[in-house]
């Protein structure tokens, strides 16, 4: 018995190589998109709250240390209950 792309499903070595495929084509890039376009939104919508709370005077620079730590432990808490990669999220939210 063929299955799509010449894996066959009789066999152990067969099913653990299906398996492979399957995760590898279709989940690893989902979470790796996902989890870099929800860090940039929440890195870009966070850079402009704190331009807007420097301006009018509502934070000091003392502060900008926790803000960043907030900003880190928020995007991996959402990424990580939307199931997705949280550690690239942290990354691409403090990068942005």
């Amino acid at each position: 018995m063929l299955w799509e792309n010449g894996f066959y499903l009789d066999g152990s070595v067969s099913i653990i190589r299906t398996t492979i495929y399957v995760v590898t084509k279709f989940r690893i890039p989902d979470q790796v998109i996902l989890g870099v376009i929800i860090g940039a939104c929440l890195g870009l919508g966070f850079c402009h709250i704190m331009k807007f709370a420097k301006r009018e005077g509502f934070i000091d620079r003392e502060s900008y240390t926790a803000q960043y730590i907030a900003l880190s432990l928020m995007s991996i808490g959402l990424t990580g209950f939307l199931g997705s990669d949280d550690l690239l999220a942290a990354f691409a939210a403090g990068s942005s």
